[in-house]
């Protein structure tokens, strides 16, 4: 008899590396996400040398406050690590993740239940499950199924964004008039940076509808012509 076929699990990404996707989705600077290492980055920074203002001393006088400064990029973390948690409590669609119940233990699928119920520590890649308020379950080495972070990351605010809306009129034809090269990268980029209040998604989508009509135009007008 031969062995029965093993089961090929879709590709995951660890509760860091989704949190990530997040911050580079919600904030300007992409290069941001990969600075920050655990959650000491919102009470310290090394290049300012500033301190968890809930902290007093005498040896801490003179110190700036944490975060001073830096407002948008903590709004950004608080926000995405805000989008991230209710990912995983299937507040926006099936987001499913696998973990284990012990550090050594191999992973599995975790029950939406226990997620629905769940609060996430990003960095040490946990989930912890609560009846109420009272600490039931812990999983460990906690993955995200990367298609389930990759849809929910197209849904989101594009960077300077408060809230999702639709594209404005004329930011397409600004767009072809700016450059001799467009492409839909370029599109989204273009239209984040001037202030469109909309997703990428719907930029995205927004982008193939009027670049097909722009052909089909371009076709006729060939046709006529002949």
């Amino acid at each position: 008899m031969g062995r029965s076929p093993r089961k090929v699990f879709p590709r995951t990404v660890t509760l860091v590396e989704a949190f990530r996707r997040y911050l580079r989705a919600i904030h300007p600077d992409p290069a941001l996400a990969d600075k920050i290492e655990s959650y000491g980055w919102l009470y310290f920074d090394p290049k300012r040398r500033s301190v968890d203002p809930d902290l007093s001393g005498p040896e801490l006088k003179g110190e700036e406050r944490a975060g001073e400064g830096r407002e948008d990029e903590v709004k950004a973390f608080n926000e995405a690590h805000k989008q991230l948690g209710e990912s995983v409590r299937q507040e926006r669609g099936r987001f499913r993740l696998r973990g284990a119940l012990h550090p050594s233990s191999p992973l599995e699928d975790i029950d939406p239940a226990d997620a629905k119920v769940s609060k996430i520590h990003v960095f040490d890649g946990k989930l912890r499950v609560f009846d109420g308020n009272r600490h039931i379950k812990t999983y460990y080495r906690v993955e995200c199924y990367e298609t389930d972070v990759d849809r929910a990351v197209e849904m989101l605010p594009t960077p300077k964004m408060k809230m999702a809306g639709s594209s404005e009129s004329g930011t397409y034809d600004q767009y072809l008039a700016s450059t001799p090269s467009p492409s839909m990268d370029g599109y989204v980029k273009y239209a984040t940076d001037n202030g469109v209040k909309t997703t990428r998604k719907e930029l995205r989508d927004e982008y193939r509808s009027r670049n097909s009509n722009l052909k089909r135009g371009r076709r006729s007008k060939k046709s006529a012509g002949n």
